[in-house]
């Protein structure tokens, strides 16, 4: 079976609208480095966790693995890959013992956490032309709640559902079980077509995890990913939300919203 064509972000909307994509119903958010900026936090925490308490410096290729995974999958990648199981037996510590400590640092962290850039804006504008949105996230309940808090508005208001790690969906990113789910819970009876879902990824994780499912995927990484040939896997990548062109992708342009003032009104509300 022939790769799909994937390409990078172009500075104008000439060269971005060169490609025909697939026209979207639904459209699909990662929580983490899409809507809310948490990747600092839990980098910070991790190398708080295995650098400052344990002198193991994480390496860059480290990032571009566990970022967009579960806790305890990012805790598991890392544990395996720096060895600690081979550490003496009198101070060998389990992967619990470093989920526990990486979870307790970030759970009053999160709650300072904000939205994206460029998030409000795009969400607000589909929300005003009814396009149905959800959130696809490696995360559990309890730190979801977390996480939005402080913007629980901004989410409840929003998003028809999310869709997160739990006990009918184990498998976090990269596996496609949350992003297939995602897409069902629209509507259980009659689910969208998976390539009819855009699906707002961050990471790599998240990226395979979408193209599995048979989603198109918009990438906006972080600095760690930027220039990386890992970028040529998603359908598009852009390095800001505001550089997306809705058009695309079949959805309704910033420029035919009815009442632009409005659409800025409401966005400063959150």
């Amino acid at each position: 079976m022939e790769e799909p064509e994937h390409h990078l972000h172009r500075s104008s909307m000439d060269d971005q609208t060169k490609t025909k994509y697939t026209p979207v119903t639904h459209v699909i958010f990662e929580l983490d480095g899409i809507l809310l900026d948490t990747f600092e936090i839990q980098k910070k925490r991790l190398n708080h966790v295995f650098f400052t308490k344990r002198g193991i410096k994480i390496k860059p290729e480290s990032w571009y693995t566990i970022q967009g995974q579960s806790d305890e999958d990012q805790i598991n990648v890392l544990y395996d890959e720096y060895c600690l199981k081979k550490f003496p037996r009198r101070i060998r510590e389990s992967p619990h013992t470093l989920l526990n400590e990486y979870r307790s640092g970030t759970m009053l962290d999160y709650l300072l956490c904000d939205i994206m850039p460029g998030a409000r804006r795009l969400v607000s504008h589909l929300k005003h032309f009814d396009i149905p949105m959800a959130i696809c996230s490696s995360t559990t309940p309890q730190f979801y709640s977390k996480k939005i808090r402080n913007h629980y508005q901004f989410f409840d208001c929003n998003f028809h559902h999310a869709t997160l790690l739990g006990i009918t969906t184990p498998n976090g990113k990269p596996s496609s079980d949350l992003h297939i789910q995602c897409a069902r819970d629209f509507n259980p009876e009659d689910p969208p077509q998976l390539s009819k879902c855009l699906a707002f990824e961050a990471s790599m994780a998240g990226t395979a995890a979408a193209i599995t499912s048979d989603m198109q995927v918009v990438m906006v990484p972080n600095s760690f990913l930027m220039g990386s040939k890992l970028m040529k896997y998603p359908t598009i990548a852009i390095r800001h939300l505001d550089d997306f062109i809705p058009e695309m992708f079949g959805l309704p342009p910033y420029c035919e919203c009815a009442n632009s003032k409005q659409i800025n009104e409401i966005v400063r509300t959150y």
